[in-house]
């Protein structure tokens, strides 16, 4: 039926393609669709501690464009700032022209809020890395790597959740790779693989890997399509209203890795949930006027240091070793 997703759907497509779990199908069904799904607030509240104890967390998202990322981390973004969080958001075009000066609207935003606690959205930086130089990049990352000792020059101490949002595992900076919570929005085909690279080699991993892949490959495909879908998992029926631009409904399915843990996760619309464009600094062009005085002050500084230089300093220095 059109707009219908049945758990026996699922479970026959394991069993065609994969025969070797057909013993462990039930299993597999119990462990992945019991109380199915985990949402931000259940996250949110699980490393909350970890965000004050560790003074640092990251979640990961991977998935192509249009499919919720930047929606679902406005959530957890309204979680942070309803505990006390700065919340900061980015995209490419506001860091890389002028990180250090990114840097410092931060942190001059950071001592206006008050509190050592700030989070930041990164949004879809990878899709700007080639058209950057290397050099660029690389300050990036190395930002990345130290930011918690960058901004403990503000307060003395600092809390920094971070959601990165990338297209691809391989694109997220080398540090924010061990994050120990992961979202992936499409489920395609590169996302099962991006997700293999995170799980460990386990058989019972792996089979939850694959159911979840199989019912998410389908849902996503059938939900933008008939918006209100039907499906049974672990004997529970749900009613879901895909959600999309201007009309939220019951949000997004996905996939979260938390913890170790692979689950199906609910994106949805918070109570209040903020838009994050009302929260990002962007960068601004210097006007063509600024630029030409800049560069004229910055050489009448070494003009000036020049003289100052020969002025105070002997003169038969400069007629010896030519």
């Amino acid at each position: 039926m059109p707009g219908e997703l049945l758990s026996d759907f699922l479970l026959q497509s394991l069993r065609h393609s994969q025969p070797e779990i057909r013993q462990e199908i039930q299993a597999v069904e119990e462990l992945v669709f019991r109380n199915p799904f985990k949402t931000a607030d259940e996250i949110f509240d699980d490393i909350l501690p970890a965000v004050e104890s560790n003074e640092f967390y990251a979640i990961s998202y991977v998935g192509s464009q249009g499919h919720g990322k930047s929606y679902s981390a406005a959530g957890f973004a309204t979680k942070a700032q309803q505990k006390g969080f700065l919340v900061v958001y980015a995209k490419a075009a506001d860091i890389f022209p002028d990180l250090l000066g990114w840097i410092k609207k931060v942190k001059e935003l950071l001592v206006k809020h008050g509190s050592p606690k700030i989070c930041f959205v990164y949004d879809d930086m990878s899709y700007s890395t080639g058209t950057i130089s290397s050099k660029a990049a690389a300050k990036f990352k190395n930002f990345i790597a130290d930011m918690r000792h960058e901004f403990e020059q503000v307060f003395g101490t600092i809390q920094i959740l971070i959601l990165y949002i990338s297209h691809r595992y391989h694109s997220v900076p080398p540090m924010l790779r061990n994050s120990a919570t992961w979202i992936f929005a499409s489920m395609q085909p590169e996302d099962r693989l991006d997700a293999m690279k995170l799980i460990p080699n386990h058989k019972e991993q792996k089979d939850k890997l694959e159911a979840i892949y199989v019912f998410l490959s389908k849902v996503t495909q059938d939900g933008p399509k008939y918006v209100n879908l039907k499906f049974s998992i672990g004997g529970n029926d749900f009613n879901f209203k895909w959600g999309k631009k201007g009309d939220p409904g019951d949000g997004r399915l996905m996939m979260s890795f938390h913890r170790g843990e692979l689950r199906i996760f609910n994106a949805k619309q918070l109570e209040g949930q903020i838009d994050l464009e009302d929260y990002r600094i962007k960068y601004v062009p210097p006007k063509e006027e600024d630029v030409k005085e800049a560069k004229r002050l910055q050489f009448e500084e070494q003009a000036r240091k020049l003289t100052e230089e020969l002025n105070s300093s002997d003169p038969l220095k400069f007629m010896e070793n030519p």
